[in-house]
């Protein structure tokens, strides 16, 4: 708390704004969480015999995890520890200038999580199969939220190109 006042103090517009955005942010987690369970069967990473904490994925007591922040629930529970580095990424899809108090996402992020939650599972499970199939390494591994970044700025890029070719050839 100590810490956040701090921040409270040094940069209140910054703090007020994030706060304004937290309600978009947590349902993002809990969209990416949910992306998650289809995104590793799509890369062929049976998700469902990976451990979330002391219990697998897709056990029993996993059924009906609910999303808080969505008002559902999804049958798993994939490792929370996945979610920091593909969460993180999603920085990059943000228009942020505190001064001017503006936070916008560059594109919608349902359209960015669908083109890039493939990839940015497939980085996960890399980082999970690198470590020995201990998912709480993953969330340590810089390469992880490098890699992830890596992806979301990508595709970014790719639209951006697009988008251009696109004014270049109406002209």
């Amino acid at each position: 708390m100590k810490q956040f006042d701090e921040d409270v103090e040094q940069a209140p517009k910054a703090v007020k704004l994030l706060m304004a955005k937290m309600p978009e942010i947590l349902e993002l987690s809990d969209k990416i969480r949910k992306t998650t369970l289809a995104a590793a069967d799509e890369v062929g990473f049976q998700i469902g015999r990976a451990k979330s904490g002391n219990k697998r994925v897709r056990s029993e007591e996993n059924l009906n995890t609910p999303l808080h922040f969505l008002g559902e629930t999804m049958d798993g529970d994939p490792p929370g520890a996945w979610l920091y580095p593909m969460l993180a990424a999603f920085r990059a899809n943000v228009n942020w200038d505190s001064a001017k108090e503006r936070f916008a996402w560059k594109i919608p992020v349902d359209e960015l999580l669908k083109a890039v939650a493939p990839r940015l599972v497939a980085t996960c499970v890399s980082e999970h199969q690198n470590n020995r199939g201990r998912p709480e390494f993953v969330a340590k591994q810089s390469s992880a939220y490098e890699i992830c970044a890596m992806h979301v700025n990508d595709y970014l890029q790719r639209l951006e190109i697009e988008k251009l070719r696109a004014q270049a050839a109406a002209r």
